[in-house]
């Protein structure tokens, strides 16, 4: 017999009572019909896992049951099966953030009327049974949101219309998330930190380079506005760091790199110089561009004694200036 045909048989003797073991026994086994349909996806039966779902008791069918059959859809590139299991998980009260986003991942990738107006359903659905609005939700999940839907999709969803926005955007949801972490006291999304860290103060730096800074202002108002907004930068970039010693970002010589880079450019330059000099303490195999960026700072401060410390330090780390 083959597996369904079995499942089949084994069901068909428990609906009638004849089980060779006891009620414990039978109650198992109609819990197990869970991994039961984890094994037939497994094995690639899908149209017979599906079957075998539909089978299923709304009582025996949870979140995760209709969450493993959207994925299957999903592998699959069977959209209106998908759409399907979404719409039965919604009438039966399991819609879970997985199964949203695995259902959003799909239709982003089909033709649609008005998609935006179904993702939009979807996120206030989704929103709602977590105590959110769809924005707060969307917010809340927008790094994953972008993996999922895609660039375009993500940003139309923040109501970002004019592309040119996204980056103040994105800077603003991720400085956010920066906040509300500290209160809570957990770890921010990689890709928040990483947000940061490349575009706190964007306007301060060269638009040839995003490691140099930009052109001093003319005028004291507008230099007043630039000082502040390299103050803040700096605050931002420093507090991304921090928050990055919760994972493994850390450790991440294109991070650090980029945090090296973001100092630079709001012309921080001891700042950056001694931030170099803590994650070479910390024994960090770095970017040989990111051991360059404390040459520069050295360089702009126009300090011998300066850069005289910077070539002593990096010697040591084992930085050549020969390439």
């Amino acid at each position: 017999f083959s597996l369904m045909e079995n499942l089949k048989t084994k069901e068909k003797s428990a609906s009638l009572g004849v089980t060779s073991g006891t009620f414990q026994e039978h109650n198992d086994w109609i819990l197990s019909r869970k991994m039961a349909l984890q094994v037939l996806l497994r094995n690639g039966q899908l149209d017979d896992a599906l079957e075998y779902f539909e089978g299923m008791t709304d009582l025996e069918r949870d979140p995760k049951s209709y969450l493993l059959m959207a994925r299957a859809f999903s592998d699959r590139e069977r959209w209106n099966d998908l759409s399907t299991i979404y719409k039965k998980a919604k009438e039966n009260g399991c819609v879970s953030e997985a199964l949203s986003l695995v259902t959003m991942s799909g239709l982003s990738k089909i033709r649609l009327h008005q998609k935006i107006k179904v993702f939009r359903s979807i996120t206030e659905y989704v929103g709602s049974i977590n105590g959110m609005t769809s924005d707060e939700w969307i917010k809340s999940r927008y790094w994953e949101l972008k993996y999922v839907v895609g660039y375009h999709y993500a940003r139309v969803l923040i109501w970002v219309k004019n592309p040119a926005q996204t980056q103040e955007i994105e800077l603003k949801v991720a400085l956010s998330q920066l906040r509300e972490s500290k209160v809570q006291g957990v770890s921010v999304n990689d890709d928040a930190l990483r947000c940061i860290v490349r575009i706190a103060g964007h306007r301060q730096r060269s638009s040839q380079s995003k490691s140099d800074p930009a052109p001093e202002a003319i005028g004291a108002e507008k230099r007043e506005k630039q000082q502040l907004e390299r103050k803040q930068a700096i605050k931002s970039i420093k507090d991304a760091y921090f928050e990055a010693g919760k994972t493994s970002l850390r450790h991440d010589p294109y991070f650090i790199e980029e945090v090296a880079s973001g100092l630079r450019a709001m012309k921080a330059n001891m700042e950056c110089i001694e931030f170099i000099r803590e994650v070479i303490g910390h024994g960090i195999n770095l970017k040989r561009s990111t051991y360059e960026q404390a040459i520069f700072a050295a360089e702009s401060e126009s300090n011998p004694d300066t850069m005289t410390d910077v070539i002593h330090f990096l010697s040591e780390a084992g930085y050549s200036l020969q390439r």
